[in-house]
């Protein structure tokens, strides 16, 4: 009953495993193995440096480290939602030191957090080397690891590795330990700073606790959440009245903003087994062959209530495969239904415990096939994690030029109502910010609903602030106090775009592409509408300089294309230049129908040249054949090249 981890390294299971592989092969193995892990390392190195953000929010952390560094308590009440951080502290704390002797920059930040996903797969080797994996099996393990935390978000200037190293350590100490007092207490501690850090690791101590109280001791069980609640509690309220806004913000927020879609949850799922199929394949495999010799005796045999010392269920489960079971109940409960993650919860929970249980199993049989088996998933798992869902890591520098214009046109105002996009620069710059990342969400963390109304108090501060935030924003907006705007088109909660026609006029749109920041199948792409006061508006020429600029530095880009095209239409009537970039932008994608109306409605009234409107209003018509105007549009083209026929089939007796 008592599972510890048993130390071994070179043991009779890595003899006997050794012998199932011809030496050539485990030599091709560790060849590739070291090709792949040096693959990994530079798409690594890529996402480090590229100096503009790598997501949408990415500014967020390194907003929250300056305000540190500043002096500055970053969680005061009068520093919301200018500020609102919905992570947590403990990771600001370790970049602290880090980013005040190396300076503030992506790359800096981005590597600290690249020393713990460095670390986290050293805890994995450890822990599959602890349990007698063969050093090959180990490293691939590792290298699968590595993969999996570089897709997405991990990488970036978040929490997420530093607390998912916390997080693993918590379980892996005790376990190695065989739950001693020590070891529990320091895992107690680990679990604490880690929720600090990401609040959804607090699920380290539960996770232990009840394993301990189930399949060890009911005794060490309650004595593993004493300890751990008497850590946690003077920390919540440390923090609480340490920090105004901290729980608010970091905790309340995500009960009461519920974006829940169990389609998402589905659409995780799926991609989940695309990336990880080969993993999954052999955790199964591996979690029936734990359990296929298990005979259940009658229930109430299986059941000790009376001795402490003992566990109350009397039969075993491995540790990997009890969390395993955890995190795939709570990813179908709850977490997979947020919309506000995407495969995280999988890749950083479920992985981790999913190649410790599959290689932890597949050690021990004695059957050839199963080392063979086990070589051709890990090896299957490793492309599929290397190669399709890192293909951007060496493009993450795509939307640079752009990024950089974008710079260029606000650096010298003084008072922008700023897209998160620029915020860490205008930050540094000494500038005031109004969105950091996550602003939005400020509003949701004052409520206190169900359960935790009865522990917590509402904060109707909260919303007093956020009104009066708002209500300044729309008030300078109204007045043209700001210098420019520069915000993502469309609705946005800081200002709605048909109130900001009122006192701004847009200058220009800058598609924004960030490669790495993929979901599904389309990279992640924010379109900046940069506005300017009326009454002070460049001129013409000027703005013929700007679109020049945009359109040099990435001239094969569709967006630019297509939004200089409308701008040139839209705002400075040049219709010949119109043309031209739309032309282009229908060059790279064809099947934008409204960049087909948009053409064929120049050449039909600006230029009378019905011959070329036509293949537009055509196209137009092909990709929307139950749009009206798509239909009348071309039927009246027909009519003016004296096509009657064809025009009645489309206008009627029109």
């Amino acid at each position: 009953m008592k599972e510890g981890l048993k130390h071994t390294t070179s043991t009779g299971s890595d003899l006997l495993q050794h012998a199932r592989l011809p030496k050539w092969l485990i030599w091709v193995c560790w060849l590739v193995v070291a090709g792949v892990g040096g693959k990994l390392l530079l798409d690594h190195y890529h996402l480090i440096t590229c100096e503009m953000p790598l997501e949408y929010r990415e500014a967020h952390i390194p907003c929250t480290t300056h305000m540190l560094l500043e002096g500055k308590n970053p969680f005061d009440l009068a520093l919301q939602p200018n500020f609102t951080n919905v992570y947590g502290i403990t990771f600001s704390y370790i970049c602290y030191p880090v980013a005040y002797v190396l300076g503030e920059t992506y790359a800096v930040y981005r590597l600290v957090a690249a020393v713990f996903i460095w670390l986290c797969c050293f805890v994995m080797v450890r822990i599959f080397r602890n349990e007698g994996v063969l050093w090959l099996f180990s490293v691939m393990g590792g290298v699968i690891m590595y993969a999996s935390l570089l897709y997405f978000v991990t990488p970036m200037v978040r929490p997420d590795s530093f607390g998912l190293f916390l997080y693993l350590l918590a379980i892996y100490i005790p376990y190695r330990k065989r739950w001693s007092v020590l070891s529990m207490c320091v895992s107690a501690i680990l679990v604490v700073v880690a929720f600090l850090a990401k609040t959804y690791f607090l699920l380290g101590a539960p996770f232990i606790g009840s394993y301990i109280f189930l399949f060890h001791s009911k005794r060490k069980g309650l004595i593993y959440t004493g300890i751990f609640l008497s850590i946690l509690i003077p920390a919540v309220l440390w923090v609480n009245y340490q920090y105004e806004t901290f729980f608010s913000n970091v905790f309340f927020v995500y009960t009461n903003y519920k974006i829940d879609d169990v389609a998402y949850l589905w659409l995780q799922c799926g991609e989940y087994l695309k990336h990880s199929g080969g993993l999954v394949a052999i955790s199964l495999v591996a979690g029936y062959l734990s359990i296929r010799n298990t005979r259940l005796k009658d229930i109430t045999q299986q059941i000790d209530v009376a001795h402490g010392s003992k566990p109350l269920l009397m039969f075993q489960m491995g540790l990997p495969h009890y969390i395993a079971l955890w995190v795939v109940a709570l990813f179908l409960y709850r977490m997979g239904q947020h919309k506000g993650a995407w495969l995280t919860y999988l890749l950083q929970l479920l992985t981790p415990v999913l190649l410790w249980l599959a290689l932890k199993e597949f050690r021990r049989l004695p059957f050839a096939w199963a080392t063979w088996g086990l070589l051709l998933a890990l090896g299957v798992n490793i492309y599929t994690a290397s190669f399709p869902y890192l293909r951007n890591a060496r493009d993450v520098e795509a939307g640079l030029p752009e990024w950089h214009m974008l710079q260029s046109l606000v650096a010298s105002e003084n008072l922008v109502l700023n897209t998160p996009l620029i915020a860490f620069e205008r930050l540094k710059a000494g500038k005031k910010v109004y969105d950091t990342g996550n602003s939005e969400y400020f509003e949701h963390g004052g409520e206190r609903q169900g359960l935790w109304s009865l522990i917590s108090d509402p904060k109707p501060e909260i919303r007093e602030r956020w009104n009066q935030f708002l209500s300044g924003v729309q008030d300078s907006v109204t007045h043209r106090v700001f210098d420019l705007v520069a915000l993502d088109r469309g609705p946005r909660f800081l200002m709605d775009e048909n109130r900001l026609q009122q006192s701004y006029s847009l200058l220009v749109t800058i598609p924004i592409v960030m490669p790495h920041a993929t979901m599904h199948t389309a990279a992640q792409r924010f379109d900046v509408g940069i506005w300017e006061p009326k009454g002070k508006e460049r001129s013409i020429q000027d703005k013929y300089l700007i679109y020049k600029q945009l359109y040099e530095s990435d001239p094969n880009n569709f967006f630019v294309n297509y939004y200089l095209g409308f701008q040139c239409l839209e705002i400075l009537h040049d219709y010949k230049n119109a043309v031209f970039f739309m032309e282009n932008a229908v060059l790279i994608n064809p099947d934008v129908p409204i960049l087909h109306s948009a053409l064929g409605a120049i050449y039909f009234n600006q230029f009378k040249n019905y011959s070329q409107a036509l293949p537009h209003f055509q196209r137009a018509y092909q990709l929307l054949p139950n749009d009206p105007s798509a239909k009348a549009n071309l039927g009246y083209t027909y009519r003016m090249l004296g096509n009657e026929d064809m025009a009645r089939q489309f206008l009627g007796d029109h």
